[in-house]
């Protein structure tokens, strides 16, 4: 792992912003001049390292401001926009050990779409079988259905009441369908 800490300025936001080969994110330092009563005040801000949001994607991201605008941007997307350059079409910011919360430069690169899909199924971060939210069975339950209906010949319907789901779900779990 690099060790020295390396800022850029973050294309689109070079006068705003930095990123760090750390996936850090800070603001630079700027002056600001405002109306307050009858006279206009100018200020002196110090940049500030951001401080990192949670994002209903459970990825990392922050605010960043322009001319008053607000807008919540992925801390991956900013680091590999600044020292990448901008996303190729169609590519996507993989991050490659799996972790999202590793915003490093080392730990992201771009790729495709089923790129990141693997890298999700080589991590174990994929939501199939039992990970799924929906899971109603285990991974052990399918196959103990699985094998109760080699051996049985039991009916769709008397598994179905047997393992809680319906005739329909045993239908495409015998079938070779997605266990959630």
């Amino acid at each position: 792992m690099c060790c020295v800490e390396i800022w850029k300025p973050i294309p689109e936001w070079e006068d705003l912003y930095q990123a760090s080969s750390h996936g850090r994110i800070k603001s630079e330092d700027r002056v600001s001049t405002y109306v307050q009563g009858f006279s206009s005040v100018t200020r002196c801000r110090k940049g500030v390292i951001l401080k990192h949001i949670k994002m209903t994607t459970g990825y990392w991201g922050v605010i960043l401001c322009r001319e008053g605008t607000r807008c919540y941007v992925a801390v991956h997307k900013l680091v590999t926009a600044t020292f990448y350059g901008q996303r190729p079409l169609g590519l996507v910011t993989r991050h490659l050990d799996g972790d999202v919360d590793n915003n490093r430069l080392e730990n992201l690169v771009y790729g495709t779409a089923q790129e990141n899909a693997d890298d999700r199924q080589k991590h174990g971060r994929t939501c199939r079988g039992e990970q799924h939210p929906r899971a109603v069975l285990t991974d052990f339950q399918v196959d103990e259905l699985r094998r109760l209906y080699a051996e049985t010949q039991a009916t769709t319907r008397v598994l179905a009441q047997h393992f809680g789901v319906s005739s329909v779900r045993v239908s495409q779990l015998l079938r070779g369908g997605s266990r959630p």
